[in-house]
């Protein structure tokens, strides 16, 4: 039986800053010499901003607390072994890629994935086969993946090393993991989830299936996304023989730093801890009625569409044409922050952290918004990609980065190959990757964007680094 009222990271942490004399790193020294200002936030968590000492353990070779911890979080997420994660789900996307694919091998993957499984691909020279998601015809939103699509590239491509999806995307849809996974395994392959915006699933029965119930073979999650842990960290799942778990570790403690955070590893430990034996759980499921609330109080206003997604709590408001950034604006004026804002379209992220009283204030704010016009239009918002794939696949071929390239205004692109991803942020989708050429009617959309004031990764000052030699580069 595991105990989880334990915290062994946390615990250890307050048991050895008690009378502690530090002649070791970090030069802090546990808050002693800091700068005063800084100090009037950073003083608690500096007492417990350790390193590797006596009692501590390691993370890159965890064999004492940080073990414990990591066998206590596999019990309460499902998994047959789980490892903490200080880069974010980042590293841990980048290591499964550098240990399931291997220099040169083919991925099959989402279109619209994160930067950072493009990135991993990259990382080993690889081929990214690429998938087109379902799209919800008066949404725009992307939903998931066909099972009988996924099945359709295993048959035409014998090369494919592994299989790796996102469930549930930005926007809260998810895929048929379980479906998947037996087409994925009939192959003899393994199936990797990106569950980023998922790891609060566990812990509700009116929350979709865990990718892992499903059967997935390795699992990521950004615990700091949905569940109260601080930013960055995030836990990698295994489960199953597929996957060389050794293989996995290394990579991860070559691209993870070897001086990893204990206040974001403590924050792990405490996460579990609240929504196993604390009161996450019915934070939760406060959360949950208290959408349900909201979605009733809009109902009734005719300016905001509801977009249906699995996950309850991941809210989608579709808004009439031009009224984004006016919406944007009026909810900052009213304190709200959200998590994106897009042409005809937001996105809100609700947690057990979120307050009765806060959505209160977002549906106070949703009824005084003072309307552009009473009429009104609403037209189908795009999704990123806009578009199918230029090519199926992908290869990242590392002779390219020779190539000169140089900084050109967006309205001069036309034709020309890009240079590096351009990925509006959030989500970090990549619109065009490196090697793609850029088309007549992908320059509108990218200044649509701009001029909604999306944040895009990749562009400076309306400009888009491309390659030099304009046909030459592309993939």
């Amino acid at each position: 039986m595991y105990n989880h009222q334990r915290a062994p990271i946390y615990e250890a942490l307050l048991k050895i800053k008690e009378n502690h004399v530090s002649f070791h790193v970090p030069g802090h020294k546990l808050g002693q010499d800091y700068d005063p200002d800084g100090l009037l936030l950073y003083q608690s968590i500096l007492t417990i901003d350790q390193t590797e000492i006596d009692g501590l353990d390691d993370l890159h070779h965890a064999e004492g607390i940080i073990a414990e911890a990591e066998e206590l979080a596999a019990d309460a997420f499902g998994s047959e072994e789980t490892k903490f994660l200080v880069g974010g789900t980042t590293a841990g996307i980048i290591a499964l890629i550098l240990a399931t694919v291997g220099q040169g091998g083919k991925c099959l993957i989402q279109r619209n994935s994160h930067k950072s499984i493009f990135n991993g691909i990259k990382l080993v020279g690889g081929t990214a086969v690429l998938l087109n998601p379902n799209v919800d015809v008066e949404s725009g939103v992307p939903l998931g993946v066909n099972p009988a699509q996924v099945e359709e590239e295993l048959q035409k491509d014998p090369h494919i090393k592994a299989v790796f999806l996102t469930s549930p995307n930005y926007y809260g849809q998810t895929s048929d993991i379980k479906a998947i996974a037996e087409i994925v395994h009939r192959y003899g392959l393994p199936l990797l989830i990106d569950e980023a915006h998922g790891a609060h699933f566990k812990f509700h029965p009116d929350l979709p299936r865990t990718a892992l119930s499903q059967g997935a073979d390795s699992v990521v999650q950004s615990i700091h996304k949905t569940l109260p842990a601080m930013t960055m960290s995030s836990m990698i799942h295994f489960q199953g023989h597929r996957i060389n778990r050794d293989r996995v570790k290394q990579f991860l403690s070559m691209i993870q730093s070897s001086s990893p955070s204990y206040p974001l590893m403590a924050s792990l430990d405490l996460a579990r801890r609240y929504m196993m034996v604390g009161e996450g759980r019915i934070h939760l499921d406060r959360a949950v009625k208290e959408v349900k609330n909201l979605h009733q109080a809009v109902e009734s206003v005719p300016w905001i569409k509801l977009v249906r997604t699995d996950d309850p709590l991941r809210i989608v408001m579709l808004l009439p044409d031009g009224w984004s950034r006016l919406f944007h604006k009026h909810l900052l004026m009213n304190r709200i922050y959200v998590e994106i804002i897009e042409p005809g379209r937001i996105v809100l992220v609700v947690t057990g952290g979120n307050r009765a009283d806060e959505i209160d204030q977002l549906i106070r704010a949703i009824h005084s918004f003072p309307l552009p016009s009473e009429s009104f239009t609403f037209s189908r918002p795009f999704f990123l990609p806009a578009r199918s794939p230029s090519k199926p696949n992908v290869t990242f071929d590392w002779q390219l980065e020779r190539l000169d390239s140089e900084w050109i205004p967006l309205e001069e692109s036309k034709g020309r190959i890009v240079a590096e991803m351009i990925s509006p942020y959030p989500p970090g989708i990549p619109f065009l990757i490196e090697g793609e050429k850029v088309t007549e009617e992908m320059i509108p959309i990218l200044e649509n964007l701009l001029n909604e004031g999306v944040h895009i990764q990749g562009m400076n000052n309306g400009r888009i680094r491309v390659y030099t030699i304009p046909e030459k580069g592309g993939w």
